[in-house]
C-alpha cells in the first residue's frame, strides 16, 4: 500500500514479521525469528544499525528491561 499524500511517498507491506529483543551491553538487539533481520539500538548514543534489511517485510517489535517485565506480567 502507498501513501499517496503529495511529496510523500512509503511502501508498507502486508507481510509482517514480529522481532525479538535482548540487551547485549548499550545495545537493544531485535531480531528476527523468521528471517536474518536484525536491528541494533544503542541507548547510551541513540545510534541505530539495520541489518539485513527488508523492504517487502515490515518488521516490529518492543523491549522491556526484565524487571519492568516481570512488573507488566505480575499485574494482577
Amino acid at each position: 500500500m502507498a501513501n499517496n499524500t503529495p511529496g510523500f511517498r512509503y511502501f508498507v507491506s502486508p507481510t509482517r514479521h514480529q522481532c525479538r529483543a535482548h540487551r547485549q551491553g548499550d545495545w537493544v538487539v531485535h531480531t528476527c525469528p523468521e528471517c536474518d533481520y536484525q536491528l541494533w539500538d544503542n541507548l547510551r548514543t541513540g545510534e541505530t544499525k539495520i541489518f539485513n534489511s527488508k523492504a517487502d517485510i515490515n518488521h516490529s517489535g518492543s523491549y522491556f528491561p526484565p524487571a519492568y517485565q516481570q512488573a507488566l506480567e505480575n499485574r494482577n
